[in-house]
């Protein structure tokens, strides 16, 4: 099994290399900067892929999860997930086509003021069920039922193209009992 990387010792220090008090081992270059350990994998097409963690424990148990996702063909790149809600919520309205224009109006209007506007910051791996929950309240306090309903059902269908274009490995709309 792999093993997470020291960055902030040499796996190979020259006789006579100085150790650090702390550690005990040959300080590399990288001592004491950013984070320590390092999860390093190969994804399905053979590219080296990376994260940095402050703890072994953290690096050992990404590296961990990445190896298996890729074994069992369930990988997404970890880096797909940074993609903001905004941008696939505004992909996912251009691609819908409607007959009549003012229903394409009414779709804009509520995914613009009740998805984008409260949560089209947020990166694709940050939109959680309990993001979705609190989402869902607070549309409570300013929309009835059937709208918010309605409305959960377009972030649902927007996050869905996320897993389908393996952006996310799920969708947290669907996850236990979060509809409104």
């Amino acid at each position: 099994m792999a093993e997470p990387y020291d960055r902030w010792h040499k796996k190979r220090p020259q006789p006579g290399d100085e150790k650090c008090t702390t550690h005990g081992k040959v300080p590399s270059r990288e001592h004491g900067r950013g984070k320590r350990w390092l999860a390093r994998w190969r994804d399905p097409e053979g590219q080296q892929q990376s994260e940095s963690f402050i703890r072994y424990e953290d690096a050992r148990q990404h590296l961990t999860r990445m190896l298996g996702a890729v074994d069992d063909g369930t990988y997404i790149a970890p880096k797909k997930g940074d993609t903001l809600l905004k941008t696939i919520a505004e992909q996912w309205l251009a691609n819908q086509t409607f007959g009549n224009p003012r229903t394409y109006h009414q779709y804009e209007s509520r995914v613009r003021n009740h998805i984008i506007g409260p949560l089209g910051g947020l990166k694709l791996r940050e939109v959680k069920a309990s993001t979705v929950q609190t989402w869902i309240k607070r549309r409570l306090q300013v929309l009835d039922e059937t709208t918010v309903g309605l409305i959960f059902t377009h972030l649902s269908s927007i996050l869905a193209m996320a897993v389908d274009d393996d952006l996310i490995p799920k969708n947290p709309c669907e996850t236990g009992r979060s509809s409104a």
